[in-house]
C-alpha cells in the first residue's frame, strides 16, 4: 500500500481526520498525488530530492508545536 492510499484510509478513520502528517517521498508529484494532497490535507508534502534534513527537522518541528 503507497502512502497516499494510507492517507485517504486514515482521513477515513475519525481519529485520523484531524490526525497531523507528513508526507516524504521520491515521487514528484503527479495528478494523482497532488489530487490527495488537496483532498487529505497533509501537514506538509515534500520530495527528498528536493528537500535536506534541516527543512524536514524543521518541520517536524512545526507540526508538533501546531
Amino acid at each position: 500500500m503507497d502512502g497516499m492510499t494510507v492517507l485517504k484510509q486514515l482521513r477515513a478513520d475519525e481519529w485520523g481526520k484531524n490526525a497531523k502528517v507528513i508526507i516524504l517521498t521520491n515521487l514528484d508529484a503527479n495528478d494523482r498525488i497532488l489530487q490527495g494532497v488537496v483532498d487529505d490535507h497533509p501537514s506538509y508534502y515534500m520530495v527528498k530530492s528536493n528537500t535536506k534534513p534541516e527543512m524536514v527537522l524543521e518541520h517536524i518541528k512545526d507540526v508538533i508545536e501546531e
